[in-house]
């Protein structure tokens, strides 16, 4: 593999990143004025974000086997096409129906997108000597605090949903065509795991034989699924209702209220791009220990 290729697929998997963040935050940062608009309450609102969950979840599970299926190099720049696409559609409905079925279509494709691009990222990582998928992640944020501001400005100058969302989603599918050239899938051979020194990033989970050292992993995983349950939860509880919170609560202005999302996502940020190198020199146990605890503090 050259060392060409090989940036050239980071490049591109950072790129996705921080189009789905992009796309996610230009939505969140519209919540507000797309709640206005259909006439929904703060717990209708609420419902129809769970249905967006819950599309997102069905988008995950069909795109991990339709990755293996036609390999990350086609699935990842369809799911972002569609992402892109779909992102226009809740700024379109005006009754809370029309916004069920575009929360629909919405969340399915960034589910689909998040299991594509992951699996291409960890494709990635495999190709390199030290950890990288923080890194992705942070784009991820990065997507999520450019979302902030451009939202900040349209919502001052009145653009309507419709115009700031579909412009976006025209971005999004742009640029995911674009990058699709610089992927790779999993079965290529040179894109195979490299030999690790098994270090403190290996975590002891390499051990794929029977008894007790495969019992341990398993219910670990059971242990990590919940722990990522709730950062998850919190962080689309910081997601989905700051905006809200801001304008309502404290009377903010719409482009100001957006910011708050900005923060968030600026904050996240930062310690994505430093949890590689904490992973690398002390491991990744000492990320999951004091990450989950000062975000439990936060």
């Amino acid at each position: 593999m050259t060392r060409t290729g090989r940036r050239a697929a980071r490049f591109a998997t950072f790129a996705y990143f921080t189009l789905n963040g992009f796309g996610i935050g230009l939505w969140v940062v519209h919540i507000p004025d797309i709640e206005a608009a259909t006439g929904i309450s703060h717990s209708a609102l609420g419902g129809l974000l769970f249905l967006l969950g819950g599309a997102a979840f069905a988008g995950m599970q069909l795109a991990g086997p339709l990755a293996d299926r036609i390999g990350q190099r086609r699935l990842v720049p369809a799911a972002g096409v569609l992402n892109g696409v779909t992102l226009l559609a809740p700024g379109l409905a005006d009754s809370w129906w029309q916004l069920a079925i575009t929360l629909i279509v919405f969340g399915f494709s960034n589910g689909a997108l998040d299991v594509a691009m992951n699996s291409h990222a960890v494709v990635v990582e495999r190709a390199y000597p030290r950890p990288i998928m923080a890194a992705f992640h942070a784009m991820w944020s990065v997507g999520g605090a450019m979302a902030a501001a451009v939202g900040a400005l349209v919502l001052a100058a009145d653009v309507r949903p419709a115009v700031s969302l579909g412009a976006g989603g025209a971005l999004i599918a742009v640029v995911a065509v674009l990058a699709g050239r610089m992927l790779w899938d999993a079965d290529r051979p040179d894109t195979g795991p490299q030999p690790t020194d098994g270090g403190a990033g290996d975590g002891g989970a390499g051990d794929g034989g029977g008894g007790p050292a495969a019992v341990a992993p398993r219910r670990l995983v059971w242990w990590l699924g919940g722990l990522a349950f709730a950062l998850m939860l919190a962080e689309g509880v910081a997601n989905d209702w700051a905006a809200l919170h801001l304008r309502d609560t404290f009377q903010a202005t719409a482009s100001t209220a957006a910011l708050a999302y900005g923060a968030f996502a600026v904050a996240m940020t930062v310690g994505r791009f430093g949890a590689d190198r904490v992973a690398g020199r002390l491991g990744p146990a000492a990320i999951v220990r004091y990450g989950a605890a000062l975000a439990a503090l936060g």
